[in-house]
């Protein structure tokens, strides 16, 4: 989150509506949790929990608001692949996507991946594609298929019935 004052407003709104006093090192962990993310995330995030909590929201249960309420962006596992070696080894931006930020923290976080050599690297990287779709699986998204795929197709084999039998006489 990027917009200070979108921020201020949002958890001013939160602890007036669960009567809650926020001090300055609250508001910084608020602040340093949703770092990660954009404001339009955390804009839908924080009227998701307006409407939906019931208690006063913890930075955890916003981040997972966050990745209730964000859209199905479509990337594959292996944009998510570039998009983390593209920071790591060469400083691109870091990936916002909220799939790839729990890929990353899936690996201990930016601070682990940062630390890790260039040699151990390619080894611990080796199956962003494999947490990539674990991670789709136990949210029940199928962002990493093709368009039109239907993922409750069911892939059917040929039976030995089917195929034609060679050593009859109608073929000799």
């Amino acid at each position: 989150m990027e917009n200070s004052r979108l921020f201020q407003r949002f958890i001013t709104l939160i602890a007036e509506i669960f009567d809650k006093k926020f001090s300055k090192t609250l508001m910084q962990a608020y602040w340093g949790a949703l770092e990660d993310y954009t404001d339009e995330q955390c804009a839908r995030a924080f009227e998701y929990l307006l409407k939906n909590s019931k208690y006063l929201p913890k930075p955890a249960h916003i981040i997972e608001a966050i990745h209730l309420t964000s859209p199905n962006q479509g990337i594959t596992p292996c944009e998510a692949r570039i998009q983390i070696e593209e920071w790591l080894y060469n400083g691109g931006p870091k990936p916002r996507d909220p799939l790839t930020q729990e890929i990353i923290r899936s690996y201990g976080g930016w601070e682990r991946l940062g630390m890790t050599s260039y040699h151990d690297l390619k080894f611990l990287l080796r199956d962003i594609e494999e947490r990539f779709e674990a991670i789709c699986a136990r949210r029940g998204i199928r962002s990493y298929l093709p368009e039109g795929q239907n993922p409750n197709q069911k892939f059917t084999t040929i039976s030995n019935q089917d195929q034609p039998n060679f050593q009859s006489d109608t073929f000799l």
